[in-house]
């Protein structure tokens, strides 16, 4: 738990019975189960005010989040972070509003067409056989670290034109950039945090700046190449902004892909019906990467006030900060009906709000949702009768800026030999 000196009082204008000490990324809450924190705290407000790191608005209903994210005049981009921990720059287009963000994210657009993401998927079937080779003969695996983590890493390697080789390098920069600070907050306070965004920032920055000379020189279907060729008002790009977008694109696309499949396994290992459903219906597997993103939103998006406006029944103050609980909001009943129950069928999972909505929707979410499905159907095939393995470590979660994920999963199935 956070110390006391994280914790502050709440501004006059915060009714007292709204007041709770939420500890969005090391709360007891959190670091249990991510997806439903809140939820005992929303049945009897669904706005609160938690009284961390500076004080934040707590939103938890769909329809007040799905307004929140698409009224980008009423709730700008907020790129501080929580505790005041920002990234060492202003990442574009993730941190622009309009009129500004438009021209930076169509200049990503080509990376995720039709044509890329074909040829993704191509590449990440492959790697999925060849993993489940791997371990398939041992019977036993820890998910996260030989399954989960390695499809979206050797895929930025892809991306990048990268040996696969490289992912262990990028999984740790990832995630030192993005969990690494809320850690250090335990022990060293927000100083600490800071200067561990710091390091893991450069460290990123400079090796994705190493790769650009030869990208100019030869340039092929890669990130940086496709940047190279990106224009903004006519111009081309700066290099400094090059590396930002790629290395946006990389602490942004691993982690987030990562928890996806990760989470979705965790139940299904424990729900051997609806697995089993799967693996006799493999038609469903499309809708269920939906729904299984939607039971399980890990992202608590950050946005802070233009002005005063009254959005569910409450007062929010022109600079005050609002965090979005996409779990909450994935579990609202009067969008989703019996939502705290995975519904394989379900007709509007597509819905969920775990890669937000609105201008500011995660570009790379299609791309996430492809990684998942293939992982399902891969999976599925190979080792159709995988569950939690009850002997080793439990599942555990670690927060960072704005979601919490699980870092070990250990499954157990009938050992099986597969060609990669």
């Amino acid at each position: 738990m956070a110390s006391q000196a994280l914790i502050s009082e709440a501004p006059p204008h915060v009714p007292p019975e709204l007041v709770v000490p939420f500890d969005q990324l090391n709360g007891p809450e959190v670091l249990h189960f991510p997806p439903t924190a809140i939820l005992d705290i929303a049945k009897d407000r669904p706005v609160f005010y938690s009284s961390f790191y500076g004080g934040y608005w707590m939103f938890s209903r769909y329809e007040e989040i799905r307004q929140i994210y698409q009224s980008p005049e009423l709730f700008k981009q907020w790129s501080k972070g929580l505790p005041a921990n920002p990234f060492t720059k202003l990442y574009k287009p993730l941190y622009l509003d309009p009129p500004e963000h438009m021209p930076w994210r169509k200049v990503l657009t080509p990376i995720f067409g039709p044509r890329q993401l074909k040829r993704f998927e191509e590449f990440i079937r492959g790697i999925a056989r060849q993993e489940l080779a791997r371990f398939g003969p041992e019977g036993k695996v820890e998910f996260v670290s030989q399954f989960a983590d390695v499809l979206p890493g050797t895929m930025f390697c892809f991306m990048l034109g990268l040996p696969n080789e490289e992912y262990p390098r990028f999984s740790r920069m990832a995630h030192e950039l993005i969990f690494g600070p809320a850690e250090a907050l335990k022990t060293g306070g927000v100083d600490a945090a800071r200067a561990v965004r710091a390091r893991a920032n450069k460290e990123i920055d400079d090796f994705i700046a190493d790769l650009i000379p030869a990208r100019r020189k030869q340039p092929s279907e890669d990130i940086l190449s496709i940047l190279l060729e990106g224009e903004i008002n006519g111009e081309k790009l700066p290099e400094e902004e090059i590396v930002n977008l790629a290395t946006l694109l990389f602490f942004a696309g691993t982690d987030s892909t990562r928890a996806a499949i990760t989470y979705a396994f965790i139940y299904l290992s424990q729900n051997p019906g609806q697995r089993d459903r799967l693996v006799a219906e493999p038609n469903l597997i499309q809708n269920a990467a939906h729904e299984l993103i939607r039971f399980h939103g890990f992202h608590m998006s950050s946005r802070q006030a233009t002005r005063d406006v009254e959005i569910g029944g409450v007062l929010v103050k022109e600079g005050d900060l609002v965090l979005m609980s996409t779990g909450a909001a994935n579990r609202d009943e009067s969008k989703f009906p019996h939502a705290d129950r995975v519904d394989l069928d379900r007709s509007n999972a597509h819905s969920n709000l775990t890669f937000g909505a609105g201008i500011h929707r995660c570009i790379g979410s299609h791309l996430a949702t492809l990684q998942l499905r293939v992982a399902l159907d891969e999976v599925h095939k190979a080792i159709p009768d995988y569950r939690l393995d009850t002997e080793a470590e439990p599942v555990r979660y670690v927060g960072g800026q704005g979601k919490t994920i699980p870092v070990n999963l250990p499954l157990a199935f009938t050992p099986v030999q597969l060609d990669g």
